[in-house]
């Protein structure tokens, strides 16, 4: 029924947000931890903190995406027929 797959979808959607947010912390980290080394790449002058600090920017841009697509599942399920 289609009330039962956007139920499916609503409660799938509520996972990758959570997984989203370990990979943001994780990556948080692993970001931060590599900065306070002072670890420098050998073959440009940048830390590989700032590098690292891809993780967690692109877990937030996910997020946000998710977010969205979520609030957007939740109204269509307010919207489903029983």
């Amino acid at each position: 029924p289609p009330r039962v797959r956007r139920v499916v979808v609503v409660l799938t959607d509520i996972l990758v947000l959570a997984a989203l947010v370990i990979m943001f912390q994780g990556a948080w980290e692993m970001a931060i931890d590599s900065l306070k080394s002072g670890w420098v790449a050998s073959s440009v002058p940048i830390p590989y903190g700032w590098v690292y600090m891809v993780g967690p920017v692109s877990a937030g841009l996910m997020f946000i995406q998710s977010l969205i697509k979520t609030t957007g599942d939740i109204r269509g399920l307010q919207e489903a027929p029983q």
